[in-house]
């Protein structure tokens, strides 16, 4: 009982896996084109970026038929995209992974949580926000579901493939797109973290333990 309570008060109260903070990893690109990808790998994330090593992104823009800049930034903080029109669409994927098939184990997770942010329209949210993962043993799944949250979005592990070992993951890809014959688009938008949280019932049920734990000592 005392080792669950000491467990409980130590462990914090913003309990998660970070995947990605964008702290490290630039990126800074300005397109004129119609349609261009680019694709930049950046190795050996320092051990807070926990997401296997390496990081791809894919970047595209279309319908850009009057040459707008558009820009893409990775790094100090965030992945962002800019531009100067609405009339732009544009598409890019983060995608985490490792050529040595190095896995993470997110078997005590519950949920995989993005925060993000857009500016002029502020609350216009994608078209499509994507997640996909694959384990190690080849199985994988597609969650292009997602659920509102002020500030982010969350997807939740039970909406993918059931047969996912959530314990051995060697791929991990976030997509975000925006077109321009949905609603207007963002002049910038961008992801400031992504991560995957415990269940939040876990955290204090192990809490609840070590509070009445604490008490009982004190009798």
């Amino acid at each position: 009982m005392a080792a669950l309570a000491l467990l409980a008060l130590a462990a914090p109260s913003h309990a998660y896996v970070l995947i990605d903070d964008f702290t490290q990893g630039t990126f800074d690109k300005t397109y004129f084109d119609d349609f261009t990808n680019e694709t930049h790998e950046r190795l050996n994330l320092d051990n807070d970026h926990i997401a296997f090593g390496e990081r791809l992104t894919t970047f595209s823009i279309g319908g850009n038929l009057d040459h707008h800049p558009v820009r893409l930034k990775i790094g100090d903080g965030a992945a962002k995209v800019s531009t100067d029109t609405h009339d732009v669409s544009t598409r890019w994927d983060m995608v985490w992974g490792n050529s040595d098939r190095i896995t993470i184990d997110f078997s005590r997770e519950k949920e995989f949580w993005i925060d993000l942010y857009t500016k002029d329209p502020p609350e216009r949210f994608a078209d499509i926000w994507s997640l996909y993962v694959r384990d190690s043993h080849g199985v994988a799944g597609n969650n292009p579901g997602w659920l509102f949250r002020q500030g982010g979005i969350r997807f939740r592990k039970q909406d993918f493939n059931p047969l996912i070992d959530w314990s051995s993951i060697e791929y991990f890809d976030f997509e975000q797109r925006y077109t321009t014959n949905i609603g207007p688009h963002p002049f910038e938008y961008g992801v400031t973290r992504i991560y995957a949280v415990p269940e939040p019932c876990g955290l204090a049920i192990l809490a609840a333990v070590g509070w009445i734990a604490c008490r009982r000592s004190k009798r």
